[in-house]
């Protein structure tokens, strides 16, 4: 891609899981003079040395999105999940990313790309029975 982008503005959570610190880090390669928000579960302990990198406390057990004040997002890449109880997974990886997909639609994003660890779909597309009855509530949810 090797695109030079200095007004896009691109919105990532899980940025510090096991697929995406590889996902941001070929981001910022990618997309030189792109602004980046990474959205952390945890609250940073560290800062940015990048003036296009921004890191904000976003966890979807207990925060809504629509905390997050930003005029303009072009991409988002929704990598966050929860592997814990039923209740906080169904919040966290169904009706937040629902709000998560609202918010980036009313922000004008172009982009939204979900992607998830679990396979749960069977050849077709559809959601396995299975994975409702059996999977941990990541995998529920």
């Amino acid at each position: 891609m090797n695109a030079t982008t200095k007004s896009l503005v691109c919105v990532i959570t899980g940025a510090t899981g096991s697929i995406g610190r590889h996902v941001l880090g070929q981001l910022r390669d990618q997309l030189k003079g792109a602004t980046f928000h990474v959205l952390l579960k945890d609250a940073p302990s560290f800062s940015s040395d990048s003036p296009s990198l921004f890191y904000h406390h976003v966890d979807f057990r207990v925060h809504d999105v629509n905390a997050l004040v930003l005029d303009q997002v072009d991409i988002v890449i929704h990598l966050a999940t929860h592997w814990g109880s039923w209740q906080v997974a169904k919040e966290v990886n169904m009706i937040q990313t629902k709000r998560l997909f609202e918010w980036a639609n009313q922000k004008g994003a172009t982009r939204f790309i979900y992607f998830s660890t679990a396979s749960i779909l069977n050849t077709e597309g559809d959601v396995m029975d299975e994975a409702g009855k059996l999977g941990t509530s990541y995998i529920r949810s």
